[in-house]
């Protein structure tokens, strides 16, 4: 699945760059305002999961001003597959054990997801 994300994620930003950077900065109505908006959050909400899940730096801003974690898409892309490559290398190591242990917030609180087991895998629904 880790594959996939990234696959899909390659293709994403191989359409994105070919846009203008006044297209990719283009206020469309979206929450998070453009599409080069949509990606930061999107890997700053990757690098708050992985923080939790294999101990990676947590993102310096703020949720409200992830859509500003890249400035350039070229660096905001080379971040994406950085994190993208981590991302892999992680799933390769997740084990059964891991899968089922608790899931706690990034306090160390217990969090609703946690009844004793995550059992992240069981909240994926299968592909048709």
């Amino acid at each position: 699945m880790a594959a996939y994300n990234a696959a899909m994620n390659a293709r994403l930003y191989e359409a994105a760059a070919r846009l203008s950077d006044e297209e990719q900065r283009k206020d469309r109505g979206a929450f998070f305002h453009s599409l080069i908006g949509t990606l930061n959050h999107l890997l700053w909400a990757d690098h708050v999961w992985m923080a939790r899940f294999d101990g990676w730096e947590r993102p310096t801003v703020l949720q409200k001003d992830s859509a500003s974690l890249f400035a350039e898409f070229d660096a905001l892309r080379a971040a994406r597959e950085d994190a993208d490559r981590r991302i892999i290398d992680w799933a390769s190591r997740v084990s059964a054990d891991w899968t089922n242990g608790p899931l706690t917030s990034a306090t160390g609180e217990p969090t609703a997801l946690d009844t004793g087991g995550t059992d992240l895998l069981g909240m994926v629904p299968p592909i048709p």
